[in-house]
């Protein structure tokens, strides 16, 4: 059977891992330049194929890495330093029973570099905050979006013996869609913001020493803070956000396999909502963060397997999230 335009274009991107001349794929392949560039818009509108523009030409890359899912036996899934995901545990064991992968993960200290990491195909599916995933896939279009997670487990917390109005939270997170939403209620009485990429090195000293006046942060970091006299304001949740984080994959992974996963992923959560308290330990271990801890997240946290776009149009929407349009973020969503 001959292999279709798109097919070709991909075939030929294989053997320029550095890229080539856009000028150079219409030449070789024998086809028209207007055919070449409408196919080129297609696969990196999908997300296959990234084109960057070189003085008056574009030089075209394959986002199809040898590293990739689709050339091992290795899934690579990035994480955020959470207590947030045990349930992956299930789906580490499902992957590998059912699809033959072996699963290496990768834990992170925030929501945009675990992303980035996925975007630049450093890893193939991330548990990162969903609002991240929906601003890198407006910006690249090289990430899908297969499934839910939890929710919950989130707050803004204040401390009234701090002399500074400050709030401090972690960037292009659910974080920072909690704090914007908190402000629009009125519940935090300043808009001037600080942010920290690290919580074990950049958070927790500005605590200690009651530094913000409001911090918004993710458990087990709220017991961090309850430690330190710090309040509870008001939960993520009770302000709308019904999904922190959530499965996302790279492009580099065809739809089928995506679809497969998606699944896998859907049953993983329902297993782990059984029985949760069977896979803490092996979590606890990887992320670091004591059984008792994630053993408490087990009540922080809610299920949220299926994805609702209602409810993340509402909270987008009630954060007066505009740029860019509602409708189009809503593309990144697989299976909705």
């Amino acid at each position: 059977m001959e292999l279709t335009i798109k097919e070709k274009i991909l075939k030929l991107l294989s053997n320029y891992p550095e890229g080539i001349l856009q000028s150079n794929i219409y030449r070789a392949l024998n086809v028209s330049k207007s055919r070449v560039s409408e196919v080129l818009k297609d696969l990196e509108y999908s997300g296959l194929v990234v084109r960057v523009r070189v003085g008056n030409q574009y030089v075209v890359k394959s986002r199809v890495h040898v590293g990739s899912v689709l050339r091992g036996r290795v899934v690579r899934l990035g994480i955020v330093w959470s207590s947030e995901y045990p349930f992956i545990t299930p789906f580490i064991k499902l992957l590998k029973d059912r699809l033959g992968f072996e699963v290496s993960v990768t834990v992170y200290t925030n929501a945009i570099t675990a992303t980035s990491a996925l975007v630049r195909n450093e890893v193939d599916l991330a548990l990162t905050p969903l609002i991240t995933q929906l601003y890198a896939y407006s910006l690249t279009k090289s990430l899908r979006i297969l499934g839910g997670g939890v929710y919950g487990g989130s707050a803004v917390m204040v401390s009234q013996s701090s002399t500074n109005d400050e709030v401090l939270c972690s960037e292009f997170s659910t974080m920072d869609l909690c704090r914007l939403l908190a402000i629009n209620e009125g519940l935090i009485d300043t808009s001037t913001t600080k942010y920290f990429s690290n919580p074990l090195t950049d958070l927790l000293p500005n605590i200690k020493y009651r530094k913000f006046k409001y911090v918004v942060v993710w458990h087990p970091l709220t017991e961090y803070l309850r430690m330190h006299n710090y309040k509870y304001v008001v939960s993520c949740s009770d302000l709308g956000i019904k999904y922190c984080c959530t499965l996302a994959s790279t492009t580099a992974i065809d739809s089928d396999l995506r679809s497969k996963i998606s699944e896998i992923y859907q049953i993983a959560l329902e297993e782990y909502s059984r029985d949760p308290s069977k896979w803490v330990e092996w979590y606890s271990a990887l992320v670091g963060i004591s059984p008792d801890l994630i053993v408490k997240s087990v009540n922080e946290y809610k299920l949220q397997p299926y994805i609702d776009l209602g409810l993340i149009r509402e909270a987008l929407s009630k954060a007066r999230l505009g740029i860019p349009d509602i409708n189009s973020l809503l593309n990144a969503f697989e299976f909705k």
